[in-house]
């Protein structure tokens, strides 16, 4: 089966496009998004000191059962396997976990944030559809039905809370806009825009499942979010639908309203 879901709104609300936008799919790591706002708000809290050292492990707890997993070798990070037992900042994991999409650094941020606290936050944003129920790899929650989803409303909703400044205090989430932009990850969205046009995105794949989410500041237009998820698809048909969607929303919405 193969599916594609678009949304597209200004930072107002104003809806551009809504194709499918509440169909749900496997999150991949567009899961990473509302876990770095739960680590912010647990900062702005003071429950949390980004700069605090986390030891640095690629053995980790399954949600279901309680049983050790490792990520498949494949998805490792693997200058943070070949780190084992050194120490990282809290700081320097959110920084791989989003730019880098570390699957290693999002497991090791979980610990020190509840997967009750990232459902919250989705939850408290208007992100609906959307569940966050375990960490990247976890095959016995996996096996036992227990998966992460979003839709592409729902993932508008989160990064326009970031740039809206809702998601957590102000400068928390200017913070999280600043690494958002810093994404190395733009074979998505972002290639499908003009090279000057600023963005901030995060993207997610596994076997044909792909999707993205950016926030895009056309040079003379209102800016707005744009999120496409597709499943279905082989991964090259999956890059070039998002790449011509991205396309004609721009030529569309990317110019002076």
């Amino acid at each position: 089966m193969e599916d594609v879901a678009e949304f597209c709104a200004d930072l107002s609300g104003r809806i551009r496009i809504a194709d499918n936008p509440d169909l749900q799919f496997y999150a991949a790591s567009t899961m990473k998004v509302p876990v770095m706002i739960a680590l912010f708000r647990r900062y702005d809290a003071g429950r949390l000191d980004l700069e605090q050292p986390v030891r640095v492990t690629s053995t980790f707890t399954s949600v279901h059962d309680g049983s050790p997993f490792r990520i498949d070798a494949e998805d490792e990070d693997e200058e943070l396997v070949a780190a084992e037992n050194e120490e990282r900042s809290v700081r320097a994991l959110i920084e791989r976990m989003i730019t880098l999409s570390s699957n290693n650094a999002t497991n090791l941020v979980l610990e020190l944030v509840d997967l009750a606290e990232v459902q919250a936050a989705v939850t408290d944003l208007g992100a609906s559809n959307t569940v966050i129920v375990r960490p990247i790899g976890d095959k016995a929650a996996g096996a036992a039905g227990v998966h992460n989803v979003v839709t592409a409303r729902d993932l508008v909703a989160i990064m326009t809370a970031i740039a809206t400044e809702r998601a957590a205090s102000p400068a928390s989430c200017r913070d999280m806009l600043a690494i958002l932009t810093r994404q190395r990850h733009r074979e998505g969205i972002a290639s499908g825009l003009p090279a000057d046009v600023r963005s901030a995105s995060k993207g997610g794949w596994v076997t044909r499942l792909r999707h993205d989410v950016a926030l895009i500041w056309p040079p003379t237009g209102n800016p707005y979010c744009h999120a496409i998820c597709t499943r279905g698809l082989q991964d090259a048909a999956a890059l070039a639908a998002i790449r011509d969607r991205t396309a004609a929303a721009y030529a569309t919405y990317g110019r002076p309203t």
